[in-house]
Order: structure tokens, then C-alpha cells, then sequence
């Protein structure tokens, strides 16, 4: 009798510690509808927030405002030409003097370029208007044999000489003059002729493309919003750029050295500038 009791006792003692621990568990176990905050990304919320009608889960990251569209913008180009006369010329012109050596022919190459550096300050070139854009000496091969072999030496200088007239009228006659004389002098290439204007007149032509530019923009922007019934807000955004155009003409040395003279009838220069306006529209 006497054990059967201990047994018993036994038994609901540990009963009893069971039913403890049991309890310490449950009260420790978050309930189902806690509050406790889940982070995701750059947003703090509960299993129950409710934003609007968009439902976030644990798997939003990175949620950011995006008013800065809510408005509306119209976007219109605008293009402003000018048209100016060219006020000097550059001559790119090349001596190319060829002998058995490299040093006959770089001495040739000097002698023609000395006579024509004299004609050309002669003639009102200023020195800081003539320079040397490229110089090379190349031996000559003779390839229609087995074993290739040099045969003499060229010498090649590339020579850009900008004219510039008193008078922007006499432009193509002092050129095709400044032409005639080099090729005399021995300039036996004229590369290229180009037509253009100083630096100080291409900073005001600009200007003036970009005034247009700006005006002819305004305008479609006001016959756009006049049609759609709305008004415009302020300007969000302008871009710009220009376009200088600046022909150049190949030489014909054909056509060069003639009894007759040379003479050039330069173009007119057809200068743009462009603008992108963005404007915000509304009521």
C-alpha cells in the first residue's frame, strides 16, 4: 500500500511539471493577430496594414513616391537660321618634291617652300596665317620584281594658308589669286579650299540662331496649348545645340596654273542653332 502511494505521488508531480512548462511555451508564443512590426526594405508594416488598395507583403522592397509625374509637360523643338557671307578662306595646299635620296628631296621640298613663304607674306599673308599641317619623307619601292627595292625619296608638306581680304567682297578673287601664285611658287596640290568666318562673328551668329531658335519654339508651344485649351505653367527643361557648316571644295590642279586666272564665287553660310523646350501645361 505504502508504494502504491509513492507511485502515485510520483505521477502527479511530474503531471504537474509537464502542465507548467506547457504553459510557459504558450505564453511566449506570439498570438496570430500581433502587432508586431515586419521591416521590408525602406517600408515599415504590419501583417494587417492596408494601404489604399494596394496590399504589401513581405517581399516589397524599395517603395518610392513618384508625384513628380502627376503633371503634364509638352515637349516642342525650335530652329533658327542665319545666313552670313564667309570673310576668309583656308587653303590647304602640299609641295611633294621626289629625288634619289631623302636628303636631295627634303632639300628640294625647302627651296619650293621658301619661294612660296616669300610670295605669300608678298602678297599681304600675314605669317600667323600660314602653317605647316603635315611633313614626311617616304622612300619609293620598286615591287615589279622579286625582291623589292628603293628606288628614291619623297617629301610631302601640307601647307594651310588662311586669306583674308579687306573687302569680304573680293574674297573668291584674292583666293583663287593666292591660288595661282602658290601654284607658281611650286605647290603642286591643292587639297582643299574652305570658305568660313572669324571666331568673333561665329560667337554673335550663334546667338542670334539660338534667339530664333527660342522664338520659333514659342511659338508652336503657344498654337499647341491654344488648340488643347490649356495654358502653360513654367519651363522645365532646355536643351540646345549648333550646327556651323563649312564647305569645302576639292582643288583641281587641272584647272590650276592656267593662262586664265582663278577666280571663287564663295556661298553664303548657312548657320542653325536648335532648342528643345519642355514646359509643364495645365488649367
Amino acid at each position: 500500500m505504502e508504494s502504491k502511494n509513492i507511485f502515485f505521488g510520483t505521477t502527479v508531480v511530474l503531471a504537474f511539471v509537464l502542465l507548467a512548462a506547457a504553459g510557459l511555451y504558450l505564453t511566449n508564443v506570439p498570438k496570430a493577430d500581433s502587432e508586431t512590426p515586419i521591416v521590408s526594405g525602406n517600408l515599415q508594416v504590419t501583417p494587417s496594414q492596408d494601404l489604399g488598395d494596394t496590399k504589401v507583403s513581405t517581399a516589397t522592397v524599395g517603395v518610392q513616391s513618384s508625384s513628380y509625374l502627376s503633371g503634364r509637360i509638352l515637349t516642342v523643338s525650335g530652329t533658327g537660321v542665319v545666313s552670313v557671307k564667309p570673310d576668309r578662306s583656308k587653303i590647304q595646299m602640299a609641295i611633294l618634291a621626289e629625288a634619289p635620296t631623302a636628303e636631295i628631296a627634303s632639300v628640294k621640298n625647302a627651296e619650293i617652300f621658301s619661294v612660296l613663304l616669300k610670295s605669300l607674306l608678298d602678297h599681304g599673308i600675314l605669317r600667323d596665317n600660314i602653317e605647316t599641317v603635315q611633313y614626311s619623307i617616304n622612300p619609293i619601292y620598286e615591287y615589279n620584281v622579286k625582291v623589292p627595292y628603293i628606288i628614291s625619296y619623297r617629301a610631302y608638306h601640307t601647307i594651310s594658308v588662311t586669306v583674308v581680304p579687306s573687302q569680304i567682297e573680293d574674297l573668291g578673287k584674292l583666293t583663287g589669286k593666292i591660288i595661282d601664285m602658290s601654284v607658281s611658287a611650286g605647290v603642286n596640290q591643292i587639297n582643299s579650299i574652305q570658305f568660313t568666318v572669324s571666331d568673333e562673328r561665329l560667337g554673335g551668329i550663334r546667338d542670334d540662331t539660338l534667339k530664333g531658335a527660342v522664338f520659333d519654339a514659342q511659338k508652336k508651344a503657344a498654337v499647341i496649348v491654344s488648340a488643347l485649351g490649356v495654358k502653360i505653367l513654367g519651363v522645365q527643361q532646355v536643351s540646345e545645340s549648333s550646327y556651323f557648316p563649312t564647305p569645302v571644295y576639292s582643288g583641281d590642279m587641272s584647272l590650276v596654273g592656267a593662262k586664265a586666272s582663278t577666280e571663287l564665287v564663295p556661298g553664303d553660310l548657312k548657320i542653325s542653332g536648335s532648342v528643345g523646350i519642355t514646359y509643364e501645361i495645365g488649367n
